[in-house]
């Protein structure tokens, strides 16, 4: 609802190639009616972002930094009322709107805020387009992602462009990531997925020099789980679902 108090922007993993899932609006859905019954007013606001082939980076970007600023100026928003959240692509497309906020991309109008983003949770954020981690031998076996999948659509989303430190958040050094425009961030990730190594290495990059950073890596769930659970028939939510609620309750 538009008279929410906060409201959550969230951005959907896929690969950029798959559109939302069942799940990425029901999970969410979920937790703010928690939140809402212990007297927060929050609602969430999804991005259909423009999926590739049809379309390819920086597209997705500038549709996510636009969203952003929708809500600021047409919808009245504060930006302490604002909290970013996305999956897997989804939180590879929030790290390069909150990059965006700090460094302006060259193809995308400026956003100037006012005062920081309430909150940023990303969730098995994609960090990297490079297979050659560890963690993508150690936990081969027990994901439901590998190259197969991740090396076609990271060239259906890139096309012609350069990698970067918008759309590969590896790339950048810890001093890209000095002067965050968020207050707190959540990074959460399975043990056994592959992204793991190239996540928790990005995380200690934000965390040295943005101290409002928590970074939870769940021993025995595998990648996106809080999503890809439901998926596969899971009833319980997973331990990161659980996480995300109780980290989001004391900042609304």
């Amino acid at each position: 609802k538009k008279t929410a108090d906060k409201v959550i922007i969230n951005f959907h993993g896929g690969g950029y190639c798959l559109p939302a899932s069942l799940p990425h609006f029901s999970v969410l859905s979920d937790i703010v009616d928690q939140l809402n019954a212990a007297g927060a007013d929050v609602a969430v606001l999804f991005l259909s972002y423009t999926l590739a082939p049809k379309a390819s980076y920086p597209h997705q970007l500038s549709q996510g930094v636009e969203l952003l600023r929708y809500t600021l100026r047409d919808l009245g928003k504060k930006p302490s009322d604002v909290l970013l959240c996305g999956d897997s692509a989804g939180g590879n497309l929030a790290l390069g709107v909150l990059s965006h906020l700090t460094h302006p991309h060259q193809s995308i109008p400026p956003l100037e805020l006012s005062e920081p983003l309430r909150a940023a949770i990303l969730i098995a954020p994609w960090a990297s387009f490079d297979t050659t981690a560890e963690s993508f031998r150690r936990n081969q076996y027990k994901d439901c992602l590998g190259p197969a999948a991740l090396n076609p659509w990271s060239r259906a989303f890139m096309s012609r462009a350069q990698t970067d430190n918008y759309n590969q958040p590896l790339n950048a050094p810890a001093s890209w990531w000095k002067d965050l425009k968020v207050d707190a961030v959540l990074i959460l990730a399975g043990a056994d997925e592959v992204l793991v190594d190239d996540i928790k290495e990005v995380a200690r990059r934000i965390e040295s020099v943005h101290p409002k950073t928590t970074t939870i890596i769940v021993t025995g769930e595998s990648h996106d789980s809080p999503y890809v659970s439901p998926m596969i028939g899971y009833k319980e939510p997973s331990e990161q679902a659980k996480a995300i609620r109780s980290w989001i309750s004391p900042r609304l």
